[in-house]
């Protein structure tokens, strides 16, 4: 779960100076922002591809979804602090996720695996649909 603490000039400039995608030790930078964070190119990939499937999914009245944003980063991974950003920086909360480099693969093989599992669903109700008024 989400962590809050208060951030800092100094730790805002940090994580400015190190970048989405930057590298801190082991872990990457992989998601900065507010309500809807920046992401590292390879997270925003796995986000879009969710949010498509979510929304042909709608489309043809299939009632189930893929987690999304931060919840999805979050099982795949992903360590989110929320962090709380001072007047001299701007006001609100700032959303920061870490991920132990080593582990971006296995991020993306795990988000792999649900959208295949999602995409089995998905043909089923629409084959199941498609014959359910044959019979």
């Amino acid at each position: 779960m989400e962590q809050r603490t208060a951030m800092g000039k100094k730790k805002y400039q940090e994580l400015c100076d190190i970048g989405i995608g930057g590298k801190r030790g082991h872990e990457t930078l992989c998601a900065y922002g507010e309500d809807d964070p920046q992401w590292d190119d390879w997270l925003e990939e796995i986000l879009a591809r969710a949010a498509n499937l979510n929304e042909v999914a709608e489309r043809v009245g299939f009632s189930g979804q893929l987690k999304t944003g931060i919840y999805l980063a979050s099982e795949l991974g992903v360590g989110f602090t929320s962090e709380s950003i001072g007047r001299d920086v701007c006001d609100g909360y700032v959303h920061v996720g870490w991920i132990e480099t080593r582990k971006i693969g296995a991020a993306r093989r795990a988000a792999d695996k649900q959208f295949k599992q999602f995409k089995k669903q998905l043909c089923e109700h629409l084959y199941n649909d498609d014959f359910s008024s044959l019979l």
